[in-house]
């Protein structure tokens, strides 16, 4: 039974997938996950020529600036140290490094601003971009700009997947996309968000739904049930395991049978015929 495309890849989808905010689009000022947003620039900013946007790494959790991003932007970076990264790249640190470095004090120069080290050998002045923002106090071509990205929210927290829209057939994490309909799909305003996004929640080792207009109890027949919330009595289903098992299930147990799909070898309860809807799709959607 042939299916809406959105549900083919709401199953097929990766639910083990995490975001985190690792792009500063200097035209909007904004910090932004590159799998919720991967054509940030082409879709939000397509009269505005070469993409301006940044690439924002964790070093030992610090956020740094790939270096040779900040072209352009009419801010002067001269005098910010750069750290050397993997394969021979450049990078730029946003804030004051946390704990701070240590180090044979002969090998290091010091920050004019937090008198963190600097390493040798360097003409740097500032540590990171924030120092120079606090000791270069005029009006700088871009430097409310720079605060934004100096300032963003770069968190180390794993953010999983909680939504799947219908428009884009991707998931994405609120956190992380948090204006989806506004800034994605501004022309579908007056379109309920229940008829565009799909609300995924993480239980046992699942990711799971409830039954929905976009994924109705048709579509979830025969999949088993897996939790009733106790406060407003929802039903999940689930989509597809993301933790293996905490417990193998083998030979006989009473009250339960093998899940439906051939190869999969998830033990449900009897009155179930499928452990996920994905098991469901590879029996049923593919006829």
């Amino acid at each position: 039974m042939e299916q809406p495309l959105y549900l083919q890849r709401l199953v097929q989808e990766d639910w083990r997938m995490t975001c985190r905010r690792n792009r500063f689009c200097f035209y909007c000022w904004l910090s932004f996950c590159d799998h919720c947003c991967k054509e940030h620039w082409d879709h939000h900013h397509p009269e505005e020529g070469l993409p301006r946007v940044a690439t924002v790494e964790l070093l030992a959790e610090n956020p740094a600036m790939l270096a040779r991003y900040p072209v352009g932007t009419e801010y002067d970076w001269e005098g910010i140290q750069r750290l050397r990264g993997d394969e021979q790249t450049n990078w730029i640190l946003l804030r004051p490094w946390m704990p701070p470095m240590y180090g044979r004090k002969k090998d290091f120069s010091s920050c004019v601003d937090c008198h963190q080290r600097i390493k040798k050998p360097t003409n740097a002045l500032y540590c990171c971009t924030m120092c120079k923002l606090n000791q270069v106090q005029e009006e700088d071509q871009g430097r409310d700009m720079v605060e934004a990205l100096a300032t963003g929210d770069y968190s180390t927290q794993a953010l999983l997947h909680d939504n799947f829209c219908v428009l884009c057939t991707s998931s994405f994490s609120s956190d992380c996309c948090t204006y989806h309909m506004e800034l994605h799909h501004p022309d579908v305003e007056d379109i309920g968000v229940w008829l565009v996004l799909i609300e995924v929640v993480y239980v046992d080792g699942w990711a799971a739904v409830a039954p929905s207009e976009l994924v109705s109890e048709n579509v979830l027949a025969g999949v088993q049930v897996l939790q009733v919330q106790a406060d407003d009595e929802t039903v999940l289903y689930p989509l597809r395991r993301t933790v293996a098992a905490a417990v193998d299930r083998l030979g006989h147990v009473p009250g339960w049978h093998g899940c439906g799909a051939p190869g999969c070898h998830e033990m449900i309860p009897a009155q179930a015929l499928f452990c996920c809807l994905r098991c469901k799709a590879a029996v049923h959607w593919a006829a």
